[in-house]
């Protein structure tokens, strides 16, 4: 997807987009995300990581806040106090959310801040729309922060996302990455969304670090051509079932993909990072992750082009050696 968004992007682009200031305001980056997600509020920042600093340090202040885990690392490490962790596999059964048993918690605790993140980008759990609106409206008083950031890779994304809902809620903030979404990282540009009293919070400190014309000029020509992500998106989704179909009847189990992740482990004594990097395969080890089920596990990326291709030889080449098949 990055090559194709270059070969969109014309060296008059490039030159008139470095020879200006960022447009602090974003009136232009504004427009383009108000119309794509049909919303009004919104708010940017270098990345959803300065969105995450700037939501728990400048607006949470010490409120009694819980994460709902596995979740990203610098949620918690950017908390003014240390978090309720409710592990995310005690509120599920059978694919469902138990919401009865999560209020439950939640008001024994005197939880006032909720952050969760849908899907959940290491088991690959995704909350409906519904059971998560009914939920945000059953605790008026708890303030609710979704992370989307991986949502957009869903196959039905509009039966989760909530990015529509949150400007009409006054206890829902959204956060999403615009880079993220067309797995380009390096352009560094998150977005909230969120009712006008806190969007008017958050907007008395501006970020540190603006969003550059650059990564604005690459984000409007990808949201021109979002036929190009849909094709990526196929693709990505297709790969991850014949990763799926190649594990099948091997040690190394898989759950079943929702994004562009992968989870993987087995039982054995054997380290499955280790085995993998034999193989010049470099995956996310979960050994030290909290509230991961199982320590001897994995997270894979899975790409649309060459780099799935390399993936699967490997894979291939590991399942036909290891486990003589």
């Amino acid at each position: 997807m990055l090559f194709e968004l270059y070969s969109l992007v014309s060296y008059d682009d490039i030159f008139e987009s470095l020879n200006a200031y960022p447009e602090l305001a974003y009136n232009n980056l504004r427009k383009l995300i108000q119309n794509r997600y049909n919303i009004k509020n919104v708010i940017f920042g270098s990345g959803s990581e300065e969105l995450i600093f700037r939501i728990n340090r400048e607006f949470l202040g010490n409120a009694q806040v819980a994460v709902v885990a596995p979740i990203f690392y610098r949620v918690t490490e950017t908390l003014n106090r240390y978090p309720i962790y409710l592990d995310i596999n005690d509120y599920m059964r059978g694919g469902e959310f138990l919401i009865d048993k999560f209020i439950s918690i939640v008001e024994q605790k005197r939880i006032n801040v909720i952050w969760i993140a849908n899907p959940n980008s290491i088991y690959g759990i995704a909350i409906p729309r519904d059971t998560m609106l009914f939920l945000i409206k059953k605790c008026p008083q708890v303030l609710f922060i979704v992370d989307e950031v991986s949502i957009d890779f869903l196959e039905y994304a509009e039966k989760y996302e909530l990015i529509q809902e949150a400007e009409k809620n006054s206890n829902l903030i959204v956060i999403k990455s615009m880079s993220k979404y067309y797995g380009v990282p390096g352009l560094r540009t998150g977005l909230i969304s969120a009712n006008d009293l806190i969007i008017s919070n958050l907007e008395k400190n501006s970020c540190v670090y603006p969003v550059n014309n650059l990564s604005y000029l690459y984000i409007k020509k990808a949201l021109e051509n979002d036929d190009k992500f849909l094709e990526m998106k196929k693709k990505i989704q297709n790969n991850a079932q014949k990763l799926k179909k190649l594990f099948k009847g091997t040690p190394i189990n898989m759950l079943e993909p929702m994004t562009n992740t992968v989870f993987l482990w087995w039982e054995s004594n054997s380290d499955l990072w280790e085995l993998l990097a034999k193989y010049s395969i470099i995956s996310f080890s979960l050994k030290n992750v909290d509230y991961v089920h199982w320590k001897n596990a994995v997270r894979l990326t899975i790409h649309s082009g060459e780099k799935f291709e390399y993936l699967y030889e490997k894979l291939r080449i590991i399942k036909k050696k290891e486990f003589n098949e």
